[in-house]
């Protein structure tokens, strides 16, 4: 009899042992992961290039902090240790508005990372599509297979001879690296624009917020383009058409209204008075660039520069 009761005692025991286990393996809080999850879903073919302009949404779901950054330009290693520094969390998001590809040493493993590793681990990302990776949708998927389009590339690439712009070459040899699958799996991404417009206008927490690669601040928002919103760089302190009539579209005052940019450079990084930009690289010597940066709105504060190893 007592040793019926020693191992239903004993059992009991273990059973909440596993039980408490599990739910500190659940809840216990896990820094992101460190590498590249390889588990991609199979792509048969690759979807035709289909961005929206722009998408207004009104009552956007609310998270713990967000944070934006722009202009990743491949600097891999140096945007996992900002998501380390900030504590990113499952409770957070991140805004990724363009050019995470090209310069640096794993744009591609940072673009697989943002839009699938971490994602498939219940962290929340928002990547928005870049002129880079506008450039590289249009060299790399030309081609009804995987071997075709790769010799369309490698052709393309070499008729600069070894200097090819835009960080190609570094980026060439990044993609030739991955396997058909992921490169399948990155060229529908981008062909969707990652499942995002060129222009998101969000209302959180009571203030409204604008998120794309770019945009023509002497321009409404009527008369912005795809190249607008991608491309154009002329940006002065006093332009403020674009802001101006966002806001008025939206019925709150311009002050009511936080443009968030990249793309134009280093010389521009930082807080204006018609945008934030989050471009932090050194268009003069890329290498000379700090750590990836990231902007947390909710604090208004910058983080990232002194994690540049």
């Amino acid at each position: 009899m007592r040793k019926t009761l020693f191992g239903l005692l004993f059992s009991g025991i273990a059973v909440l042992a596993l039980v408490i286990a599990g739910l500190v393996f659940v809840l216990w809080p896990r820094p992101v992961p460190s590498n590249t999850d390889k588990s991609l879903p199979v792509v048969s073919s690759i979807a035709p290039e289909k961005i929206q302009l722009y998408k207004i949404e009104g009552s956007a779901k609310q998270y713990a902090r967000n944070f934006v950054v722009s202009d990743i330009h491949g600097r891999f290693e140096e945007l996992k240790r900002t998501l380390k520094l900030v504590n990113f969390s499952k409770k957070d998001r991140l805004f990724v508005i363009g050019d995470t590809i090209d310069r640096g040493a794993d744009g591609f493993g940072a673009l697989l990372y943002l839009t699938h590793t971490l994602p498939a681990e219940g962290y929340h990302v928002l990547v928005f599509m870049g002129n880079h990776e506008e450039m590289w949708l249009q060299l790399a998927n030309n081609g009804s297979s995987d071997a075709e389009r790769q010799s369309n590339l490698n052709g393309q690439i070499d008729i600069y001879e070894g200097g090819a712009p835009n960080g190609w070459e570094a980026s060439r040899k990044q993609w030739n690296a991955l396997s058909a699958q992921e490169r399948a799996f990155l060229l529908n991404e981008m062909a969707s624009g990652f499942g995002q417009p060129h222009l998101l206008i969000m209302k959180l927490g009571g203030k409204w917020l604008s998120f794309s690669h770019t945009a023509d601040f002497t321009k409404p928002l009527s008369a912005q383009t795809d190249n607008d919103l991608l491309w154009y760089l002329q940006m002065k302190d006093s332009d403020d058409v674009f802001q101006k009539s966002v806001a008025e579209k939206l019925g709150v005052k311009e002050d009511e209204l936080q443009v968030f940019i990249g793309h134009i450079g280093g010389l521009r990084f930082g807080v204006h008075p018609h945008y934030i930009c989050l471009d932090d690289t050194n268009t003069r010597d890329f290498n000379k660039s700090p750590g990836v940066q990231f902007y947390e709105i909710e604090s208004g504060k910058f983080y990232g520069k002194e994690v540049k190893e």
